[in-house]
């Protein structure tokens, strides 16, 4: 909740697994952060073989009839899970109990397994689990009985839930989707909408799925799908369009969120340790009024760089152990790191960034580049992920940051306007000139910054369609 507080998000939506259980211990919390919270579960689904996972915002947590499927669900994963293991067990030591231990009180899946491996030092984080081994189509993979999605969209209605289908066309996780007259089907006995802005969905499959909302009347959600900080998916990453988030609000449960306090939230909203983000709508994430952070200024695609790569001429030693972690980008903020980023702890006037080390750690940073002082800072508060020393890290961050982005400046075409009168007046001409061109444009200036942004942020996927406004 307080991670949620600090991301700037107003409103976000647990979605676990086929359970309710994290609903009441997390809606206590809701006062205290001020975050209202949405409750709601993920349900595993199938539909002639194809896997679907199926979100439900504001059912009923009492549904006796969806209660009866998750005891079900749960048991034929357990059964599931054992058989991978066992499957895994050939080529790597691992047992079920260690997945149990990573599994706590979730219902058991395969990010507790991928964790397990992590553990194991097989794998450097989750992600690289599920691409090499975990995957659909890898030969370790078990799949497991699921109820008919035709079914579970009925007993989301049933319940009194908003049904939508989560990450529709995500390649990175399976090789077979449903097909556009099967999700009519799913229209037809209830479904509300389709998760189009998801980390995992790149913007061609995200088109893919407007188009199809667009064929269908149905409505478009977006989540960032966090599931703490075994993947790189970060809070608030991908976000919902208020006016949708209104209507999930109006028609779940037979409640209208939106008319409800923080206080009365709270004993519908809840947040859990996958969180699914659904909206935020505070003033630094409207568009007419909108701050600038510097996670708005990151790729939103970034492809995994080594952590030896990154610190290549900078660092004397690098640990045999690091020498394949995978890096997706670099900071130098403590609290706009995101997971999966390498975190640039400098030396300021007052205090070294290394202070936040073990704080940093929690957000998901997956190591800690600094100078000898802030080494011995970070190692001070047993940070567990790699701390790497660099002899001047102000000097070498920029090109750390080069070969982290993938050099993205060098990519895109640059006009420099310099003198003593008349700049402005010039950036705006010109911005103006490559627009009627049809080619997006982005104004970094003393006078100001301005870019041309879709939804929310920057960072956002498009919510509608093409670029919607500017800040």
């Amino acid at each position: 909740m307080r991670l949620a507080a600090k991301a700037g998000l107003d409103a976000i939506a647990l979605t676990d697994h086929d359970t309710f259980k994290g609903i009441k211990p997390a809606s206590e919390l809701v006062t205290e952060c001020g975050v209202a919270l949405m409750p709601g579960v993920e349900i595993s689904t199938a539909y002639q073989g194809i896997t679907a996972h199926l979100l439900a915002y504001l059912p009923d947590p009492n549904s006796k009839v969806l209660s009866t499927q998750f005891e079900k669900t749960l048991f034929a994963r357990q059964q599931r899970m054992r058989e991978m293991v066992q499957r895994l067990s050939r080529d790597f030591d691992i047992s079920y109990a260690q997945v149990l231990q990573q599994a706590g009180s979730s219902p058991i899946g395969r990010p507790h397994l991928a964790d397990a491996l992590v553990k194991g030092g097989y794998f450097p984080n989750r992600s690289a689990a599920f691409e090499q081994v975990l995957a659909t189509s890898s030969k370790y993979y078990v799949h497991y009985q699921a109820l008919d999605t035709v079914a579970a969209v009925r007993l989301v209605r049933e319940a009194k839930g908003v049904a939508v289908l989560a990450h529709p066309r995500a390649a990175k996780r399976q090789r077979r989707f449903l097909s556009i007259a099967t999700i009519g089907e799913l229209k037809e006995v209830g479904l509300f909408g389709l998760e189009a802005f998801h980390p995992e969905q790149n913007p061609q499959e995200q088109a893919q799925i407007r188009e199809i909302g667009r064929k269908l009347g149905l409505k478009l959600t977006g989540s960032s799908d966090f599931h703490g900080y075994g993947k790189a998916n970060s809070l608030g990453q991908c976000l919902t369009d208020p006016e949708v988030f209104s209507e999930i609000c109006a028609l779940g449960g037979g409640r209208n969120c939106a008319s409800l306090n923080v206080s009365a939230l709270s004993l519908w909203l809840s947040l859990g340790i996958s969180s699914r983000f659904i909206a935020r709508a505070r003033p630094k994430t409207r568009v007419e009024a909108m701050t600038v952070t510097f996670r708005d200024f990151r790729p939103l695609q970034i492809a995994p760089v080594s952590l030896t790569k990154i610190v290549e001429g900078f660092a004397s030693h690098i640990e045999p152990a690091w020498e394949h972690l995978q890096v997706r980008g670099v900071s130098m903020a403590s609290d706009e790191i995101l997971a999966g980023e390498a975190f640039i702890a400098l030396k300021g006037v007052n205090v070294h960034a290394a202070k936040f080390s073990a704080e940093v750690e929690q957000l998901g940073a997956v190591a800690i580049i600094t100078d000898t002082e802030g080494a011995d800072l970070a190692r001070s508060q047993e940070v567990k992920i790699p701390v790497v020393e660099v002899e001047n890290p102000r000097a070498a961050a920029s090109v750390m940051a080069i070969r982290a982005f993938d050099n993205p400046a060098g990519k895109m075409k640059t006009v420099a306007v310099t003198g003593t009168n008349g700049k402005t007046t010039t950036c705006f001409a010109v911005k103006a000139a490559f627009e009627a061109a049809g080619l997006p444009t982005m104004i970094l200036s003393t006078a100001e910054t301005r870019w041309v942004i879709c939804g929310f942020s920057p960072r956002a996927p498009l919510l509608k369609g093409q670029c919607c406004s500017e800040s």
